[in-house]
């Protein structure tokens, strides 16, 4: 999903009816070890409307992928995981 060097800090399956950006909030809150309704808007990185609506099913099998940083990691997400890793200095 990503070329960068950076392990991987944890993994997160999406349910088959679960939303990339609730996805975030529940793979963040998992690694660190908090509720998901403490954490930052999610908002303040990415719009989490535009990334759900990205990841919808699509005619043609396309595959995609997003990358951005939020509250200090680096958030890969596709269409089956969402992968956190360390952000880069």
């Amino acid at each position: 999903m990503t070329n960068d060097e950076t392990p991987i800090l944890l993994r997160y399956e999406l349910s088959p009816h679960e939303a990339p950006s609730e996805g975030v909030y529940f793979a963040l809150a998992t690694l660190l070890h908090r509720s998901p309704l403490d954490l930052d808007p999610l908002d303040d990185a990415v719009d989490p409307d535009a990334l759900d609506a990205l990841f919808r099913r699509r005619r043609g099998g396309e595959l995609r992928s997003v990358e951005f940083e939020y509250l200090g990691y680096k958030i890969c997400v596709c269409a089956t995981e969402i992968q956190i890793h360390r952000s880069s200095p």
